[in-house]
């Protein structure tokens, strides 16, 4: 299905047994919205995005639905091409789905997952200070009243 002009990742409700999804150089920004329900891909392994319009993170998220799919390539989507490390969306990607043993045609090794654990207790120390700060400010602001 490459270079066809795909935009959206429906349409494959039948394909129970599809293991590999090739869809590079196609015009998908998102994978299914509100209205749409995802396919069922049971025994889907491997998805190639590459070369598409792919800019959030929120947007593979929906993928890691597939039990099986371990192997995903969004290269040269702005996902990529706009993150600040290469690395850190790698972690990125392994602290929402450690099962991925393969991203953007890398190899999953035992560094990449401690940077996905440094990453995820890095996110949850920064988003704790911010609540306590916002608990400070709520509290202070009580006893003005």
């Amino acid at each position: 299905m490459a270079q066809n002009l795909v935009q959206t990742l429906t349409g494959w409700e039948n394909l129970p047994m599809l293991r590999k999804l090739h869809l590079r150089k196609n015009k998908i920004d998102k994978i299914g919205n509100a209205e749409e329900e995802m396919p069922d891909l049971p025994a889907l392994e491997y998805i190639n995005l590459r070369r598409n319009n792919i800019e959030k993170l929120e947007v593979l998220e929906k993928l890691f639905q597939f039990k099986a799919l371990t192997d995903i390539n969004v290269l040269n989507n702005p996902i990529d091409l706009n993150a600040s490390s290469k690395e850190l969306l790698f972690a990125q990607v392994l602290q929402k789905n450690p099962a991925i043993k393969r991203f953007n045609k890398q190899q999953t090794t035992e560094k990449n997952l401690l940077q996905a654990v440094h990453y995820g207790q890095y996110k949850f120390e920064k988003e704790e200070k911010e609540r306590k700060r916002l608990e400070a400010l709520e509290a202070a602001k009580k006893d003005d009243e």
